[in-house]
């Protein structure tokens, strides 16, 4: 009985040190990079950690890394406090610990933690321009247009980018499209043209401001956003169309119009201007801020986000506009996401955002060119373009392989 309780009594005592030691671990190994729970790390990225406390106790560290919910020993004796996995897999879950060998015999273990790396890969596309695209349609899987400086225009049909000579040399700021051929492109000086997959037609805006974005739910419903607070609408009367006057209530130039169908639209650009359309007239929608916007999208009219200038991203909840924490300076100057919680902005130097649900995190920073604007088809299906004629296309991650080793 008595050599059952010792034994018993030695168990216990052995398991409250190991807490204790556990315990010791995770507070004096802190601040892991990348964080716990990171998600969208490149997939090429160095494990980092910190160890509080007297550093001359540390001999070196063991680290523990996989995708694993327990993992494996990858490293032993490591006496700097990093450790380079090698590339890892797309759209995987990695877990990692450090136990830290102390010079006094003793191992203190931190705690696990996670990380998931990013869903996928940019890839450039070959476009034959090297004028900006400032515009960006995207339809079926083999229907995309883009426009842009110069009266540039291109259309991606059977998995090449075509020439469509616009007519114009004037900058086009936004393109349309129906799938079906039929294109509308909008710019500088009042400019409106359409396509109907052989020729190119002028339309009469009746403005010389000028046109920076286009949308609409149908081809014979259809807004433009412009300069000097200017919004045309698209009525076909007699099967011949007609841009009317709208009285948006602002002189501020507007950048961006979005919608969820011909009466229910928003607009926005300078100076924190954001004009809502309810099927009747334009109104304020108050946003509380001077930013000047360049790109609104949102799922629904309880759900919308709006990026701009020095890394403004603002989000309406269906009860007021609050800043979002962007991690960004820089110029963004479009946004679109597949649902609420995947959505991409973009903006100067090649700069991607994912937002998750939960937070905006770098995605990419795919070069020197600014991305001027993005659209997609669905989570893994996003398309950006911007300076230079560059168009990128965000391509699908295959399924991460679970390992025992590395």
């Amino acid at each position: 009985m008595r050599l059952i309780l010792a034994v018993s009594l030695a168990l216990v005592a052995t398991s409250c040190e190991q807490m204790q030691t556990d315990l010791e671990g995770a507070a004096r190994l802190r601040n892991p990079s990348p964080a716990d729970f990171t998600q969208d790390t490149p997939v090429f990225v160095t494990l980092s950690w910190e160890t509080k406390g007297d550093p001359s106790l540390v001999e070196s560290y063991d680290v523990y890394f996989g995708p694993e919910l327990d993992p494996p020993l990858v490293a032993a004796g490591v006496e700097e406090a990093t450790y380079d996995p090698g590339e890892l897999a797309l759209d995987g879950t990695y877990r990692w610990r450090v136990i830290v060998n102390q010079t006094d015999g003793r191992r203190l273990s931190g705690i696990t933690w996670t990380f998931s790396t990013v869903l996928g890969v940019w890839t450039g596309m070959t476009t034959g321009s090297s004028l900006s695209f400032r515009g960006l349609w995207v339809g079926s899987v083999d229907q995309m247009a883009a426009a842009g400086d110069g009266g540039t225009v291109r259309h991606f049909t059977n998995g090449t980018w075509n020439i469509v000579t616009s007519g114009t040399s004037r900058s086009l700021g936004g393109i349309w499209g129906d799938g079906q051929g039929q294109l509308y492109v909008v710019g500088d000086f009042g400019t409106i043209r359409a396509f109907n997959g052989i020729n190119w037609q002028t339309m009469a805006s009746n403005t010389s401001q000028n046109l920076n974005a286009i949308w609409g739910p149908t081809p014979d419903d259809l807004f433009v956003a412009g300069n000097g607070g200017t919004i045309r609408h698209l009525r076909i009367n007699g099967g011949e169309g007609q841009w009317i006057k709208m009285q948006s209530g602002t002189s501020a130039n507007l950048w961006t119009i979005w919608g969820t169908d011909g009466e229910n639209m928003v607009a926005a650009g300078d100076n924190g201007q954001i004009r809502t359309y309810d099927g009747q007239t334009w109104s304020s929608f108050i946003s509380g801020t001077a930013a000047s916007f360049r790109g609104i999208w949102g799922t629904s009219l309880d759900n919308i986000f709006a990026v701009g200038l020095q890394g403004a991203i603002f989000h309406w909840d269906g009860f007021e506009w609050l800043s979002m924490e962007s991690g960004t300076t820089q110029n963004l100057h479009s946004v679109w996401g597949s649902d609420g919680d995947n959505v991409f902005a973009t903006g100067d130097s090649g700069l991607i955002l994912r937002y998750n649900g939960a937070n905006w995190q770098t995605l990419s920073n795919a070069g020197a060119e600014a991305l001027l604007a993005v659209r997609g088809r669905g989570k893994n299906d996003v398309i950006s373009a911007g300076a230079g004629g560059i168009v990128l296309t965000y391509e699908p991650a295959p399924v991460p392989q679970a390992s025992t080793s590395r």
